[in-house]
């Protein structure tokens, strides 16, 4: 059976004070417990954008104003699971309250500074510095 990488797209939603929203998973095969940009899979069908759109409203409850694409980023199989995806991370505008769905279990706002605190994935830290870092 051959193989392929998923296609994921990943949400940096900012507050008005400059805090980024994480999620809390829970009821997920991976990563459980930790806290990550809402975000996931690509469906069949489906543009980036209108994914990460989906994905941020199945999760958060947020509709998403607009999403600017910032980069992408490559995980393979290795010692902390056994997923290889190629995720696409997107700025993203939002208006409304945030609600999570059954995959996460609490969602904070979270200023850069405080990042270091919370049990956050290797990929999806370093995605986040490199969203926040200038130029």
């Amino acid at each position: 059976m051959t193989e392929y990488p998923g296609i994921a797209v990943r949400a940096l939603i900012r507050d008005s004070q400059g805090r980024i929203l994480l999620l809390r998973r829970q009821n997920t095969h991976y990563y459980d417990g930790q806290w990550c940009l809402p975000g996931g899979k690509v469906e069949y069908g489906q543009t980036l954008e209108e994914a990460v759109v989906r994905e941020v409203l199945e999760e958060t409850a947020l509709t998403c104003l607009d999403s600017d694409y910032l980069f992408f980023n490559e995980s393979l199989p290795g010692r902390e699971n056994d997923l290889h995806y190629i995720t696409f991370y997107f700025c993203c505008r939002t208006a409304g309250e945030v609600a999570v769905n059954q995959e996460s279990e609490e969602y904070a706002w979270v200023r850069p500074e405080e990042l270091t605190g919370y049990t956050i994935p290797p990929g999806h830290y370093e995605a986040i510095l490199k969203a926040l870092s200038p130029g």
